[in-house]
């Protein structure tokens, strides 16, 4: 049975009696209802084991789109989806929300996910916007800043030769990546640098789509980069810029119009 504090079932304190006699404390909520022990704790256990498998769910996802495991134009199910992550649908469907919402897929209600991609128009975008960044913030840099910055860009432009020796696209991406970066953030404006990293998944699936191309056209990649570095070297914002343009538009295979810095 249940016994509550000065006759007050509806908040309060409140002691339940077995069959044998023992005696189990606890609280009754503001309507009347006692949480067994530990249920609260439990719940609370079950919550983040769902929140958990979400977030891998959705990381799995994501990489699988951005690595081109999942083409655009893929029709995704839930079902299988549960199947390959091993968990249930709940945690697949939070991801794919996720994924919707940063305009990977579509769901369709009943049947899937659609794989989206980028278009051919939204690479060239991409690019366009990846050049202004990276070359204002490079402008804006001062000559202390592009001095100390020469070698971390030679340092990483050796593990990319490394990466690409060894026709390990993932981590040469992962350097290639980290090598642009390095430019918006010597500017040393956070904005600029909050704008950029907004892009880094598109230009994950950029440079993944590309696959083997990278690959073949490893020596002009690095000769590239190298440009880039020797331009900063020199202190020469101007040639940097029109590299960095170069690169971009034989990389990505679009149109990258020059834009004019004023001093």
């Amino acid at each position: 049975m249940v016994r509550c504090d000065a006759g007050r079932f509806h908040s309060g304190a409140f002691e339940v009696i077995d069959g044998g006699g023992a005696v189990t404390s606890g609280w009754a909520g503001a309507r009347g209802v006692a949480s067994a022990p530990g249920a609260s704790s439990a719940r609370s256990s079950a919550a983040e084991g769902t929140s958990s498998a979400a977030e891998r769910a959705y990381r799995d996802l994501r990489d699988a789109i951005l690595e081109g495991e999942f083409a655009a134009g893929e029709m995704l199910g839930e079902s299988g989806l549960a199947d390959r992550l091993g968990m249930s649908r709940t945690p697949v469907r939070a991801a794919l929300v996720r994924l919707q919402d940063e305009q990977w897929v579509t769901i369709y209600p009943k049947r899937g996910a659609l794989v989206k991609g980028l278009s051919e128009r939204d690479i060239a975008e991409v690019a366009d916007a990846r050049y202004v960044l990276e070359a204002a913030a490079v402008q804006r840099a001062t000559p202390g800043m592009i001095e100390r910055l020469v070698p971390r860009l030679e340092e990483s432009l050796q593990a990319q030769a490394h990466a690409l020796a060894a026709q390990d696209l993932r981590v040469f991406i992962d350097a290639t990546t980290g090598f642009h970066r390095m430019f918006v953030e010597v500017g040393g404006n956070d904005v600029l640098l909050e704008m950029s990293d907004r892009l880094a998944d598109r230009r994950r699936y950029m440079l993944f789509r590309q696959g083997e191309r990278l690959i073949e056209r490893r020596e002009g990649m690095l000769a590239e980069h190298r440009e880039l570095i020797d331009a900063l070297r020199e202190q020469d914002v101007v040639r940097f810029a029109e590299a960095l343009r170069g690169h971009l538009r034989d990389t990505h295979d679009a149109a990258v119009d020059p834009v004019t810095f004023v001093p």
